[in-house]
């Protein structure tokens, strides 16, 4: 009898704990969307990404205003900060601070995926998770398989240069066996493959191309996490594989162009961050994928011959020169110039009128553009900013609901916040497209702001003063 007694007390103190548990529990917020980017690709590659989902934004806004009731916040990642616990103060710092958590996170990539997880682990409500360019599969979205096509861009190689000899594939040691597979299945009668993956550092694997014979190509599938975190970033090892001038190099995503690759068949960036803004509006379409295309650069076809014409699918060309006129043009010019002189001067007025016209219908455009701009970063619940950097003066281009002032740049800004983040803040404020947080108090707020700057675009101005654009 006393056992049962004991037995009943325990069951009651665990009923206690349990509830004390869900009484301080968040409340997840079905209007509040979190999405996290991993920040391991190369800035203008995830500018592009924000760049398409901004413009969905401003579609949106205009064809289903009611979605904007949501409330969309961003953060950005750093899967290779050294510090193993980097993983949990993130996990951490999201929880504590926002006073509920989100209804909905979308997750680019894989160690979003592994943050994402760890808030809705925080839980008993249900969080809605989406995966998207990461190799977990098991949540909804569209994975790496889906925006990657590996077996398109084999055959690709083997269509743009008939007369290859041997492909080298530089690929994680993971994806080794797919590869083989592949090649082995349908090109081992026509061409050599050669595998180099993350086994060797990128100073062996640059040894290995530069002894590469002519009629070879090579194919950049990726690098494995532990590579980049001590190589450097994809677009920084590309580059450097591309100024050996050995081969043409192809690969499945966009930063090969960045680069100065050739290209390949790839998901154009524009569309994935597109594809993320229905996600996070809850549209329908959000779980299609976006649509790969070939994407090729010019020049690069050009130098190394490449032949497009037994391509399947769209083919896009960039950095194509476009002529300033037309075959026809010229012609017409020509016979113009046979004319008398009072023909001439009329037809040269009416060049004026016309260009005078096309400029004014310039000046529109830029005008709307510019109130496109305003419009997609108030939706994106951004600010942007002027700082002179020399004078230490600072001044809203689009500013924030909620600070009357102008912001607080120099030493103001430094003196603001607290003095571990100080030398940080310079320093990634240097440096174009490096992202910084940190507190800083507001005194008309009377109040601390967490804040995540970067610096978009430096410039010089007519008196020689260092002008930073910063977005916040």
């Amino acid at each position: 009898m006393a056992h049962l007694k004991w037995r009943r007390l325990i069951g009651l103190l665990f009923l206690f704990q349990l509830s004390a548990l869900a009484s301080t529990e968040k409340p997840v917020d079905s209007n509040y969307v979190l999405i996290l980017f991993t920040g391991h690709e190369q800035i203008p590659f995830q500018q592009e990404i924000f760049q398409g989902f901004i413009d969905e934004q401003y579609r949106l806004v205009f064809d289903q205003p009611e979605l904007f009731s949501k409330e969309i916040r961003i953060n950005r990642l750093d899967a290779f900060r050294k510090d193993s616990s980097y993983l949990n103060r993130k996990i951490e710092s999201l929880y504590k601070n926002y006073p509920s958590l989100p209804g909905t996170i979308i997750a680019e990539g894989n160690f979003a995926v592994r943050v994402a997880q760890g808030l809705s682990n925080k839980t008993t409500q249900n969080i809605d998770l989406f995966a998207i360019n990461t190799s977990n599969v098991s949540l909804p979205g569209f994975s790496k398989a889906e925006l990657f096509d590996l077996e398109t861009n084999l055959d690709s190689v083997d269509k743009l240069f008939p007369d290859l000899k041997e492909l080298v594939v530089l690929a994680p040691a993971s994806r080794r066996y797919e590869v083989e597979d592949l090649w082995d299945f349908n090109y081992a009668d026509q061409f050599q493959l050669t595998l180099l993956d993350d086994s060797l550092s990128f100073d062996e694997t640059i040894t290995a191309l530069k002894a590469l014979p002519p009629e070879s190509a090579i194919l950049w599938v990726g690098r494995g996490t532990s590579s980049i975190a001590n190589d450097g970033l994809p677009i920084q090892l590309i580059h450097q594989i591309v100024e050996l001038g050995v081969a043409p190099l192809l690969s499945m995503q966009g930063s090969t162009l960045l680069a100065g690759g050739l290209g390949g068949y790839t998901t154009p960036s524009r569309e994935i961050g597109q594809k993320i803004a229905q996600l996070a509006y809850n549209q329908p379409e959000g779980f299609e994928p976006p649509q790969k295309q070939f994407i090729f650069d010019y020049n690069e076809l050009d130098r190394w011959q490449a032949d497009t014409s037994k391509l399947e699918g769209a083919i896009s060309i960039v950095n194509e020169p476009v002529s300033v006129f037309t075959k026809r043009q010229v012609q017409l010019f020509t016979l113009l110039a046979l004319f008398t002189i009072a023909i001439f001067s009329l037809l040269f007025a009416w060049w004026l009128r016309r260009q005078l016209k096309v400029r004014n219908e310039q000046f529109a455009k830029i005008e709307a553009l510019d109130a496109q701009l305003h419009l997609a970063i108030s939706a994106a619940k951004l600010a942007l900013f002027e700082e002179n950097v020399t004078l230490q003066t600072a001044k809203w281009i689009v500013a924030p609901s909620d600070e009357p002032n102008d912001p607080l740049v120099g030493e103001s800004r430094l003196n603001a916040t607290e003095p571990q983040y100080r030398t940080l803040i310079n320093e990634m404020l240097e440096q174009i497209g490096e992202v910084v947080e940190y507190p800083i108090y507001i005194e008309d707020l009377k109040r601390t702001k967490w804040v995540r700057s970067a610096v978009i675009g430096l410039r010089t101005n007519e008196n020689g003063e260092l002008i930073r654009l910063q977005i916040s």
